[in-house]
């Protein structure tokens, strides 16, 4: 029927949309009906119909060859509600009588890349190319296949949902198996010590990430913590130019990891730069990746105290970018340890201290202008202040 279910077992039909350059251009329902375990729809050769708004995804299909015309949906027809109703129902059956759906491309079978008629790895394998710009040029059908979820690009959300399309019912869950997951709609890339981290409340289907460096031999190693047997496939790095490309997902359709974090180990001494990082949730779609204000490798900073003049107390602010051992020392004028704030290992970031002039002893110092200095494993800075009483 040119559709194929997608299964999220979430029941969040809400608003939905018409789908550009279908009958339905242009039409908004509201849902208040219930639906199955299937809500989301992607079309195997068909062509979108209506969209829910939120999260995004195709919730009804249509589809025409010589033979025959249908339409497929995971909603019930009278749960629409709206103004709209009676031209969609006009639509639908204009679209039986006469055709004329939609479907811009009538060749392209979404997910089949290669045109053989069945959707298998190599088809994967195709997508991936695509999306790390290995090989090619590729065709118009062969772009428009791998678009399968028809947003107009092509990137790990297509690969997603072409491996649960070829996935066998031996390894799809089964609805009464099934753990409701948390939805995830956000996540904070950090950026550290030759280091990526993606943290989220929740799940994460696949990654696929750019990175900008002059290192050809740059490589990237997965350090996932939980769900190690999820038969892993990281593509490996394909440089054009200074760009690196990167695609990380699980070959048998589970989850990159369960609690919410993935660590990627960026084997490289060179500098490089993320030009871009998506990450798809359970449901197949993009979640909006906020990269952290973390201190970048080569930060390592000594802040001037404050208040400055102080009594009894200041504050004392440094910043790292790598975890490091350090050591954040105060000295008289003469030179001599007055005490020493820290010194042992201490995380990437922005870390504030309080010296409330006291000495190693617990003694008052005197008024006078004493030296702090910061010290790590390959630098040293310092500054000065002043205590009055």
């Amino acid at each position: 029927f040119g559709l194929v279910g997608v299964s999220d077992g979430s029941g969040d039909l809400g608003t939905l949309s018409g789908a550009e350059g279908a009958f339905t251009e242009g039409m908004t329902f509201t849902y208040n009906g219930e639906n199955a375990y299937i809500d989301q729809l992607s079309p195997s050769e068909g062509f979108a119909l209506l969209y829910n708004d939120s999260p995004s995804y195709i919730t009804a299909v249509g589809y025409e060859n010589d033979t025959y015309k249908t339409i497929g949906a995971s909603h019930e027809l009278g749960g629409l509600q709206g103004e709209d109703f009676d031209a969609y129902i006009e639509g639908i059956l204009n679209f039986f009588d006469a055709g004329g759906g939609g479907n811009t491309n009538p060749e392209c079978v979404a997910g089949d890349t290669n045109g053989d008629n069945t959707i298998d790895v190599l088809d994967v394998i195709i997508s991936v190319n695509i999306i790390i710009s290995f090989g090619g040029p590729f065709t118009d059908l062969e772009l428009c296949a791998a678009d399968i979820n028809a947003d107009g690009e092509v990137n790990v959300l297509d690969v997603l949902v072409i491996i649960n399309i070829i996935l066998d019912d031996s390894q799809r869950q089964k609805p009464q198996d099934r753990q409701t997951k948390h939805i995830v709609d956000e996540a904070e890339l950090i950026i550290y010590d030759n280091k990526l981290e993606l943290h989220s409340d929740g799940p994460i289907k696949g990654i696929q990430f750019t990175l900008n460096s002059s290192d050809v031999d740059l490589e990237i190693h997965n350090n996932f913590d939980i769900n190690k047997d999820i038969e892993l496939v990281s593509n490996p790095n394909n440089p054009i130019g200074d760009k690196h490309y990167y695609i990380i997902y699980s070959a048998i359709g589970k989850c990159l990891d369960d609690e919410g974090l993935i660590s990627l180990d960026i084997n490289t001494t060179k500098s490089f730069e993320v030009v871009e990082f998506l990450a798809s949730n359970t449901n197949h779609k993009l979640i909006d990746v906020k990269y952290s204000n973390a201190i970048l490798p080569d930060v390592f900073l000594l802040k001037q105290n404050y208040p400055n003049p102080f009594n009894p107390s200041t504050n004392i602010d440094i910043e790292i970018g790598a975890s490091d051992n350090i050591k954040l020392t105060i000295y008289d004028i003469q030179g001599r340890e007055i005490i020493s704030l820290i010194n042992g290992f201490i995380n990437s970031g922005s870390h504030s201290f309080i010296w409330n002039g006291k000495d190693n002893y617990g003694h008052s110092v005197a008024s006078g202008v004493y030296i702090y200095t910061l010290i790590n494993s390959s630098s040293m800075q310092s500054q000065k202040m002043l205590l009055l009483k």
